[in-house]
C-alpha cells in the first residue's frame, strides 16, 4: 500500500505527509481500532425520570425501591431465567400494567402508542394490550445494561442505558427487560459487550455508591430459549439475610401475538 502511495506522489515534502498518513493509519489498525470500540451508555439512576419519558412520574405508573449494596452485586452475562437474577417484594404496586395499557389505548396518546409499538417490535397498537399483560414485574438487582428509549418531539430515541439497582421493570417471555416501570419506556436488549460500555452520569443522574463498573449487568435469552414459565424472585424487602426467595405469578406459554 505505501509503495504505490509513494510512487503516485513528486517531491520529499509530499511523500512525508502520505507517509505519515499511512503509519497513522497502520497504527489504528495494529492496536484493533480501539479508539471506536467504546460505547456512550447513559447512567439512569434510581427514582429519577428520563430526559424525555413516554410517560410522566405524576401518573404513577411504576415505583423503583432502594435496593442495599449487598444485594446489588449482579454483573457479567446473565441468562434471563438465572433464579435470583431479578428482585421483587410482597407490595405489588411497583409495575401498574393496567395503567399503562389504559394510557397507551387512550385517543389522545395514539402517537405515543404507536412508537412504543414500533419500539417493542409489535405489528402495531392492538398488540399492545396482549404484549403487557405476559410481562412480569420485577426489580433489577444489579446495574444492567439495556436500550432504553425516549420519547422525544414526536418520535422515539434509542439510547443505550445503565439502570440502577432497584429499578422497578416489565420483562418479557424470555427474562429480558421491556419497561421501565416508572416511565413507561420500552426496553431492548444491549447488543453490545460489556467492556465497551463508558458510562456517563449526567444531571441528576448522579453516580450511586454501590456503582462498580466490574459489575454490570447485560441480560441474555433464557437458557433453554423457552418462554420462562416462573421466575425465582430474591425477596428484596426483607431486612436481614438470608433473603427468602418467591416465585412470581407463572406467565403464559400460550401466545395470542407475535413479535417481528
Amino acid at each position: 500500500m505505501s509503495r504505490t502511495i509513494i510512487k503516485s506522489t513528486r517531491g520529499s515534502g509530499r511523500v512525508t505527509i502520505v507517509l505519515a498518513v499511512v503509519l497513522a493509519v497502520t497504527g489504528l489498525m495494529t492496536t484493533g481500532c480501539s479508539y471506536f470500540a467504546k460505547t456512550a451508555v447513559r447512567a439512569v439512576a434510581r427514582g429519577v425520570p428520563t430526559a424525555w419519558p413516554f410517560f410522566d412520574k405524576a401518573l404513577a405508573l411504576g415505583a423503583d425501591f432502594a435496593v442495599g449494596e449487598a444485594l446489588s452485586r449482579i454483573g457479567g452475562e446473565i441468562q434471563g431465567d438465572e433464579p435470583g437474577l431479578y428482585g421483587g417484594t410482597k407490595d405489588t404496586s411497583h409495575c401498574d400494567k393496567a395503567k399503562l395499557v389504559d394510557f397507551l389505548q387512550k385517543p389522545e396518546n395514539r402517537r405515543k402508542a404507536e412508537e412504543w409499538a414500533k419500539a417493542q417490535g409489535l405489528e402495531g397498537v392492538g398488540e399492545i394490550a396482549g404484549f403487557v399483560k405476559e410481562l412480569t414485574p420485577v426489580l433489577l438487582r444489579g446495574d444492567t445494561l439495556v436500550k432504553n428509549h425516549d420519547y422525544e418531539k414526536g418520535r422515539t430515541k434509542a439510547f443505550y442505558a445503565l439502570l440502577e439497582a432497584g429499578i422497578a421493570i416489565l420483562v418479557e417471555e424470555f427474562g429480558r427487560p421491556a419497561v421501565q416501570c416508572s416511565c413507561g419506556n420500552p426496553l431492548g436488549a444491549y447488543d453490545r459487550d460489556i467492556g465497551d460500555a463508558e458510562v456517563e452520569f449526567e444531571g441528576a443522574h448522579k453516580k450511586w455508591a454501590s456503582y462498580d463498573s466490574k459489575k454490570m449487568a447485560k441480560v441474555k435469552l433464557a437458557s433453554k430459549r423457552a418462554p420462562v414459565e416462573a421466575y425465582k424472585l430474591v425477596n428484596v424487602g426483607a431486612l436481614t439475610p438470608p433473603w427468602s426467595a418467591m416465585l412470581a405469578p407463572t406467565a403464559p406459554t400460550t401466545r395470542s401475538w407475535r413479535k417481528r
